[in-house]
């Protein structure tokens, strides 16, 4: 509800309305535990329209770093671990904490949509070499 009440304040209040951030059962478990977060419609949205709109004052800045989102990613992952070292009643006076809380946890089944996790078949499928090659060389550096 902080980052819906952060959208809000920011001009995002009508997009609210009609998308909600949902769970949804993933992989073989048949437990009925929800397992991954995505958008839901709360209403029917005509094809072409648009889903969700961010406002310019609620996006976070990262920079410009081209293709490479090495330096971003280490920027976000410095203001999380400051976020995360500070009592409760100081998250909520960060800046961008409402956009930190919502960051899924370490191993999470949300991390699962980045291709890094990807099985080899999962990436063929996807059919877009650019990716497929994008990810194995992101891998292969990484090691």
């Amino acid at each position: 509800m902080d980052f819906y009440s952060f959208l809000e304040s920011k001009g995002a209040g009508t997009n609210l309305k009609r998308v909600a951030l949902g769970f949804f059962p993933f992989g073989d478990d048949d437990d009925g535990e929800p397992k991954l977060r995505g958008i839901v419609a709360l209403k029917k949205i005509p094809k072409g329209e648009i889903i969700i709109e961010m406002p310019y004052e609620a996006a976070w800045n990262l920079g410009m770093e081209n293709n490479d989102p090495t330096f971003p990613g280490m920027g976000v992952l410095r203001e999380y671990c400051r976020w995360m070292s500070r009592s409760s009643g100081e998250k909520k006076e960060v800046s961008m904490g409402p956009y930190l809380a919502m960051l899924p946890p370490f191993r999470s089944p949300d991390v699962l949509g980045c291709t890094d996790f990807f099985s080899d078949e999962a990436l063929e499928a996807l059919q877009s070499p650019q990716i497929q090659e994008e990810t194995v060389m992101d891998i292969q550096n990484s090691i």
